[in-house]
């Protein structure tokens, strides 16, 4: 019993793994651990040469601090009394910029975008692809630690810097025009709108007031054709002393037709018709809006670009240096292993050779 378990206390001896012999295990096998990690370098060095570099440009843009955007709202909002809350705060700057980051995003908007540009540039270059354009575009707020500057980053993924740059620079100059052009055209419809209202306002106000007019001057005329069939050419005493109210045509018809004549003369008269005067001054307002529209239209600002995209010369993709050192890791790694399989076969192979 005694012979046995020393025999089980020698064969676990045997099993124990000796971390100096792993060392020397591998400093003898130096070579092939260093043959392993130089083929893995040169297939990471392969592949650098055979992966084209990937670069990132990206434009900076920010809220638009326009006067003649001020100015236009102003213009409108002054013209626009009906406009409700909502409506009026669509031309708010704040709320134009969020247009114009919509429309940043926008896949159709992107669409349009490409299919421009390779109209544009039928047969002169590669055309455009939009899964690459849309897949690369990005638009993010541009941070400093964790804190929102206010500006945002217009980004492209892609492997030819010079024409990226182009494609982002251009894209923020397309999506703008895009956004003022949606813009003017909005503020121009709602002042059409008004200056139709206004128009049709005056309109009716000048209808009524002619009517009332007419109306009266029948009036006068019937009570003149009394007044002259009874021959009362001017008001008697006993109407003119009398409380009781009497007809006009007591008056005589010489009353009755100075009247009538500065009655008629109203008709055409302006200023005697009421709210004419206050409708025609809103009119001027919305024409005034509309011609100021039409002069500064072309240098309304949507979006300021603080920065234009420009080629840097620096790639992001590959990393070449991480692409090297986990080269080298790998290779030590699987070189090691291969060290320690083969140390593992030859001694289970003379183990059994000895056994046998």
């Amino acid at each position: 019993m005694g012979t046995g378990l020393k025999d089980q206390n020698l064969r676990a001896y045997d099993d124990e793994v000796d971390l100096m012999e792993l060392v020397a295990l591998l400093w003898r096998a130096r070579v092939q651990v260093l043959v392993v990690m130089f083929v893995a370098l040169l297939v990471a060095m392969g592949y650098l040469l055979v992966k084209p570099s990937e670069y990132i440009v990206e434009a900076q843009v920010s809220h638009p601090n326009s006067l003649e955007l001020a100015e236009l709202v102003v213009l409108t909002l002054e013209s626009s009394d009906d406009l409700s809350a909502s409506s009026k705060s669509f031309y708010s700057p704040k709320e134009v910029f969020v247009t114009a980051q919509r429309e940043l995003l926008s896949r159709a908007t992107q669409r349009e975008f490409v299919l421009s540009v390779n109209k544009s540039m039928e047969g002169a270059s590669e055309p455009l692809k939009f899964g690459s354009f849309s897949g690369g575009l990005e638009v993010v707020p541009q941070k400093v630690g964790k804190a929102v500057t206010g500006l945002f980053l217009v980004r492209l993924r892609c492997q030819d810097e010079e024409r990226c740059a182009g494609l982002v620079n251009d894209y923020v100059d397309f999506v703008h025009d895009k956004v003022r052009g949606a813009l003017v055209a909005d503020m121009l419809s709602l002042l059409s709108s008004e200056a139709q209202r206004a128009e049709e306002s005056i309109f009716h106000i000048r209808k009524n007031h002619s009517q009332t007019v007419e109306d009266q001057l029948k009036k006068l005329d019937g009570m003149i054709k009394v007044a002259r069939e009874m021959e009362w050419v001017e008001p008697s005493s006993s109407v003119l002393a009398s409380d009781k109210v009497m007809p006009r045509y007591y008056e005589g018809y010489r009353v009755l037709e100075g009247d009538r004549a500065r009655l008629a003369a109203q008709l055409d008269d302006e200023a005697f018709v009421v709210g004419l005067r206050s409708k025609q001054r809103s009119l001027r307002l919305i024409e005034s809006g509309v011609s100021r529209i039409a002069e500064v239209k072309t240098k309304v600002s949507v979006l300021d670009v603080v920065d234009y995209a420009y080629p840097t010369g620096r790639p992001v993709a590959p990393n070449k240096k991480l692409v090297v050192i986990l080269a080298l890791m790998l290779g030590g790694m699987v070189g090691v292993v291969s060290v320690f399989v083969r140390y593992g076969i030859e001694s289970y192979r003379s183990k059994k050779t000895v056994v046998g």
